[in-house]
């Protein structure tokens, strides 16, 4: 439709799209998503280990004090449990 179009996008109000809805009467969609994502990453910690790669730089050294993330990554294994 017309309405999706760029110049109509240009027009709009940034808030004025929201596919989900928002407040108690939002799309179940999106809460059925996120609980989804949740039982996934419950799989992966239960059926796997984490152990930390040698090129982990241990202490880590941070990118800046703001963000608090590590400047050189962290290298990770999974191995199955």
């Amino acid at each position: 439709p017309s309405r999706f179009t760029e110049e109509a996008k240009k027009e709009r109000h940034p808030f004025a799209y929201l596919p989900f809805g928002a407040g108690p009467r939002g799309c179940i969609g999106m809460k059925m998503g996120l609980l989804e994502t949740k039982i996934t990453l419950l799989r992966i910690l239960q059926k796997f280990q984490f152990k930390i790669c040698p090129e982990t730089e241990i202490p880590l050294q941070l990118k800046s004090k703001a963000t608090l993330g590590p400047k050189n990554g962290v290298y990770i294994m999974l191995e199955s449990r």
